[in-house]
């Protein structure tokens, strides 16, 4: 294992990509936590302290710098959506193109996108990549799941919330956001240590849900017992899309009641508050 602080332009630099793994939860952050997460950043640029501690992030390492989120997912997509949103306001066309290598690179000789640098869940992948990342709406679906819909509701509000900065104002954000926040840089070669350090350092953001803990004890077991991790993965998904993300919780509170002895009078008396 190995703890380094790092800076958001050496976390998202040209020498390293991430993905989140299916296991993973889905990105969550609701405008709440984006709001806190902006006027957090503002404050601190505004009273000019040198640095700005985000939290952590747990990665799994694999070959040529390419790094499974563990944990730290809902803080890196959210800074990705902030540094896009960021690439659109401002006009300088230098800045432009080192915000975008950092969200999306492009390949100089055919002057295209690349692959994003942050690869997100296979379900909201193509929304991020071509309608949040390159504005193509034909990639914008017409009945947005719930998670699709944190990613443009949370981008829109962070183009509010900014789009009526100068341009001074903007850059300087900019260079704050890569030179001076920072996080703590966990990588592991091992899915189980990893997962262990996960449930110790989820530190900031939305708490682990009773979902997140089954789910995570599920593939700790099958990389332990060497079992399929593929058909747990199918299955959870399978699972999540039938009852439903935001759901989940209140299913496992409302299974739980039903396997009660007297859960007759139990269901009666508590059915109406869930």
């Amino acid at each position: 294992m190995e703890a380094k602080e790092n800076k958001i332009q050496e976390i998202l630099t040209e020498n390293k990509m991430y993905f989140i793994p299916e296991y993973q939860r889905p990105y969550s952050w609701s405008i709440d936590n984006v709001s806190q997460l902006l006027d957090d950043l503002e404050t601190s640029f505004t009273n000019k302290e040198p640095e700005y501690f985000i939290g952590s992030m747990i990665c799994i390492k694999k070959a040529n710098n390419f790094f499974e989120v563990v944990d730290g997912q809902q803080r890196l997509t959210t800074l990705s959506l902030i540094l896009v949103q960021l690439k659109k306001l401002i006009t300088n066309q230098g800045i432009k193109d080192d915000l975008q290598k950092r969200v999306l690179p492009v390949d100089v000789f055919l002057e295209k996108p690349t692959e994003p640098r942050l690869t997100v869940r296979k379900k909201e992948f193509n929304l991020y990549k071509f309608f949040i990342l390159q504005e193509n709406k034909n990639y914008l679906p017409s009945k947005p799941t719930d998670t699709e819909l944190l990613f443009i509701e949370n981008s829109n509000f962070i183009n509010e919330y900014l789009k009526n900065k100068d341009q001074v104002l903007l850059k300087k954000l900019a260079q704050y956001i890569l030179q001076n926040v920072f996080c703590v840089f966990v990588t592991t070669e091992n899915f189980s240590s990893s997962f262990r350090l996960f449930n110790v350092l989820n530190n900031r953001g939305l708490p682990l849900s009773n979902s997140d803990l089954l789910k995570n004890s599920l593939f700790e077991y099958s990389e332990t017992n060497k079992l399929n991790k593929i058909q747990v993965e199918e299955n959870w998904q399978e699972i999540e899309n039938l009852i439903g993300v935001r759901n989940f919780d209140k299913f496992l509170s409302l299974n739980k009641i039903s396997e009660k002895k007297d859960r007759n009078r139990v269901t009666k008396q508590d059915y109406d508050s869930y």
